[in-house]
C-alpha cells in the first residue's frame, strides 16, 4: 500500500511525503516541499509514477500549473524525471488501463485541450483542442479497453433563470 502524507508546516513550508506499507513495515521513499500525487503504478509495478507541483498552496491547482512527472522506486533510489507538463491541471491526469499512456488537460495559450503522452515522457500529442477560451475540459476517464478516453466539456460560466409569475 503506498499514500501521501502532508505535514503542515507553522514558520516553515508544508511537507509533503510518500509513504509505504510492505509486509507490515511502514517507511517513507520520498519527501518534497511541492505539493504531490499519486498518478498510478508503472506496467511492471516496480515504479510509481507521482506527479508534482511547486506552487503557494493547493488551492493554486484550481489553475493550470507546471507539473512534474517522475517515476519513483520503492527501494528508495533516486527519483526518475519522465516529463514536464506545462499549464497542466494537476486533477486532470490520468492513466490509461494498460498503464502505458498518460492523459492530461492542458491550457497552454489560453485555450483547453486533451493531450497524450507516453508513460516513458517525450512528445505530447493533441486529442481534442477547442479554439474557444471559453470550453474547458474536465473529468478525465478512460474506457476498461483503454481505447477511449471519455471528458467533461463545460463551455460556460454563467447560468441566468429567471421565474415568471411565481405563485
Amino acid at each position: 500500500i503506498v499514500w501521501l502524507a502532508m505535514s503542515p508546516g507553522g514558520q516553515k513550508k508544508t511537507e509533503w511525503s510518500v509513504w509505504v506499507s510492505d509486509g507490515g513495515a511502514v517507511r517513507q521513499i520520498y519527501q518534497s516541499d511541492s505539493i504531490l500525487g499519486l498518478v498510478g503504478w508503472s506496467p511492471s509495478g516496480d515504479e510509481l509514477i507521482v506527479k508534482s507541483a511547486e506552487t503557494a498552496s493547493i488551492g493554486a491547482l484550481a489553475l493550470p500549473v507546471e507539473v512534474s512527472l517522475f517515476g519513483l522506486s520503492l527501494n528508495g533510489s533516486k527519483p526518475r524525471p519522465i516529463t514536464k507538463l506545462k499549464e497542466t491541471f494537476f486533477q486532470n491526469i490520468q492513466f490509461s488501463p494498460d498503464r502505458k499512456t498518460l492523459a492530461f488537460v492542458t491550457r497552454q495559450g489560453g485555450s483547453g485541450a486533451i493531450q497524450i503522452i507516453s508513460r516513458a515522457g517525450g512528445a505530447a500529442k493533441t486529442l481534442i483542442a477547442s479554439s474557444d477560451a471559453r470550453v474547458y475540459f474536465s473529468s478525465l476517464a478512460f474506457a476498461p479497453d483503454g481505447k477511449t478516453l471519455y471528458y467533461g466539456k463545460q463551455a460556460n460560466w454563467q447560468i441566468i433563470s429567471m421565474i415568471d409569475n411565481f405563485k
